[in-house]
């Protein structure tokens, strides 16, 4: 949801619909799926490389959850690009459509 709402803030100034306050355990949900290997990356360069070298001896499905930032603080997220209908409707996204023939 993050994703989505970084989208909305960069193109209409605000979220709309998304609630980010929700935490999901996604190394939870994934160990739900037998046979999936699931683990936290943890917080630190080292912790992660010892993630992804556990993961990579799994012979089968891994997930290694990465949290990420989200939040106003430009240097800590990896920013939003482009013109994009996400949330309320952006009529000038939707004319754009419309020219492409599609």
């Amino acid at each position: 949801m993050a994703a989505i709402s970084g989208l909305q803030e960069a193109q209409y100034g605000q979220a709309f619909r998304t609630h980010d306050a929700v935490a999901v355990d996604y190394v939870r949900l994934a160990s739900a799926v037998p046979g999936v290997k699931a683990m936290g990356g943890g917080d630190s360069p080292e912790s992660l490389r010892t993630a992804l070298a556990e993961s990579a001896r799994h012979p089968g499905l891994s997930l290694v959850h990465v949290p990420v930032y989200y939040g106003p603080d430009p240097l800590g997220g990896l920013g939003a690009y482009g013109v994009w209908n996400v949330g309320n409707w952006c009529e000038d996204v939707q004319a754009r459509y419309h020219t492409q023939n599609i």
